[in-house]
């Protein structure tokens, strides 16, 4: 049973929806911002719900060859970039991935999507802002 602030080292197995990794403990999904998919990272449990959880990456064990440093000196708190730390081409391949995941699982079609066409500038155009009030 996991607990909060319990300390677990685990592969990485999928993306989520956000870019974020996720791992399986005990048969529930943990989702773990700035893993990739293919590393084994040492994370702590941060919220344990019912259906999944949530962690945070303490120590990477095994790197992704996917993995890349980060340009940006605010990547970790600004939020407008959720996946600079994986290169481009594996960004471009999962946004891919999760259009194709979104029609199969609420159309229930199996139609060929186009890969995603990249920008030949890959830094420094994203836009979002957030103003809470």
């Amino acid at each position: 049973m996991l607990k909060k602030n319990q300390i677990i080292t685990s592969k990485i197995l999928r993306f989520g929806a956000f870019g974020e990794g996720i791992a399986e403990v005990d048969g529930l999904p943990v989702f773990i911002p700035y893993a990739i998919e293919g590393e084994t990272v040492e994370f702590k449990i941060l919220k344990v719900l019912k259906t999944h959880a949530f962690g945070k990456v303490l120590n990477i064990i095994e790197k992704s060859p996917e993995r890349q440093d980060v340009p940006c000196p605010v990547f970790n708190r600004c939020g407008g970039c959720n996946m600079l730390h994986i290169s481009y081409e594996k960004q471009l391949r999962i946004k891919h991935d999760q259009v194709v995941g979104c029609i199969k699982k609420y159309a229930n079609a199996d139609i060929k999507v186009h890969d995603v066409i990249g920008s030949e500038e890959n830094l420094f155009y994203r836009n979002k802002a957030q103003y809470p009030i």
